[in-house]
């Protein structure tokens, strides 16, 4: 879990691409030495091996779809980076249902593992990371590189990065050599946005996992009840597709985590014995969960500056893995007083969270923030017209108010 952080960090200082890199290298040695290990140490520092190689390459990926794409598509490779994880898990019940042997289960997990390496070739530098740090040829090279792959022909290249360069190298001065996670709480709104998205992450994390771990509790064939989980959430991925093209992503957040809420509620008071109704309520909860939780991810790659990104997207992460290893321990504690308790807990951290995102600014349609400059102009922009707006409203009652009173008072 604290690997995320450290390695968030690492990302944003030295490039997300020698992260991916060495994740991805990581990933095959460790899941190799898991399959062959002959004793529990060996086997526990495998398994960490393999935590540190997901966690590097989740964050150095997703930071690179966010950078690399061009506006056109990047939200949509952002949210189809939710189908790799999807996939995995739609394969998952099939796995273990055929292999019913743990350690078959990791040979086959391994065998995963390897077609990764033959991707690495194709894995380009962040050109956007690389103009942040005034780094102008490597950006260049990268930029050919990409588009020679693509097939497309490239101008003035030296004389547009240039450009770009110039545009940040005032802001970049006073902030080289002093990037990390840690600049994001330095400023008002960066600190205020930054602190509502972890503990939103942590909440998001604890519902997440702890609605996975009971989604084969629910009665009938635990199988089939988790593939149904799974298959949701692709759908909600599909949805997601045309919803963070065409829609803001407060309200879709704020909407979706109210409507799970309300439906963990009605599932809290509804008797077992409906089981086909508890199974319906919950997975039409969980298709809206997804919605929300897609564009979360979308939405904090979308808040935080491009030298600060990774740094952020892992202390979300980081928060929220912790949320989902406590997960466990809330059930138990609150288990012995009944179901109803754990699915009201859960409510209300949605409940929270739905609230939480109300405070943070729009991002849709908006340029990516480069560095922690602005980062903090941008979130302070928007959120004083979001209060503009807010007071423009209440001033509109008001007067709307005072004018019926008087008309009241006159007859």
């Amino acid at each position: 879990v604290l690997c995320i952080l450290v390695i968030g960090n690492v990302s944003d200082r030295f490039g997300k691409r020698i992260v991916a890199v060495g994740s991805t290298i990581l990933l095959c040695v460790s899941s190799t030495a898991l399959t062959f290990s002959s004793s529990l140490n060996l086997f526990l520092t495998a398994r960490v091996g393999v935590a540190v190689a997901i966690s590097g390459l989740q964050v150095a990926c997703f930071s690179l779809l966010a950078e690399t794409i061009g506006p056109k598509f990047r939200i949509a490779l952002n949210v189809c980076y939710g189908y790799g994880w999807i996939l995995g898990i739609l394969l998952l019940p099939g796995i273990v249902w055929l292999a019913q042997d743990w350690r078959t289960l990791i040979i086959v997990q391994a065998c995963f593992a390897a077609p990764l390496l033959v991707a690495l070739p194709w894995l380009y530098e962040s050109p956007r990371w690389l103009v942040s740090m005034g780094k102008e040829a490597e950006a260049c090279e990268a930029i050919r590189k990409i588009a020679r792959f693509n097939r497309r022909q490239v101008r003035d290249v030296e004389k547009e990065v240039e450009t770009l360069t110039k545009t940040k190298q005032n802001a970049m001065n006073s902030q080289k050599g002093n990037i990390s996670v840690f600049g994001l709480f330095k400023t008002k709104y960066l600190r205020r946005n930054t602190i509502v998205l972890v503990t939103c992450s942590f909440l998001s994390y604890i519902v997440y996992y702890g609605y996975a771990r009971t989604a084969t509790t629910l009665g009938g064939n635990p199988y089939m009840n988790f593939a149904i989980a799974a298959s949701l959430e692709c759908f909600g991925y599909t949805v997601s597709l045309v919803t963070t093209k065409y829609l803001k992503r407060i309200p879709i957040m704020v909407s979706s985590y109210a409507f799970f809420s309300v439906t963990l509620l009605i599932t809290a008071f509804t008797p077992k014995e409906y089981l086909a109704v508890r199974t319906t309520i919950r997975m039409a909860g969980w298709f809206t969960y997804t919605l929300g939780y897609t564009t979360q991810f979308v939405f904090i790659n979308e808040m935080f500056p491009t030298v600060a990104r990774s740094g952020g997207f892992g202390l979300c992460t980081t928060v929220g893995r912790l949320g989902a290893a406590i997960e466990p321990w809330i059930n138990v504690f609150l288990v012995s007083w009944g179901e109803q308790t754990v699915l009201i807990l859960y409510s209300a951290m949605l409940f929270v969270i739905s609230l939480a995102m109300i405070l943070l600014p729009e991002t849709f349609g908006s340029p990516l923030p480069d560095t922690l400059e602005e980062g903090e102009l941008y979130s302070a922009l928007k959120l004083s017209k979001k209060k503009r707006a807010e007071r423009r409203t209440v001033d509109g009652y008001n007067t709307v108010d005072t004018e019926v009173r008087e008309e009241d008072n006159k007859s």
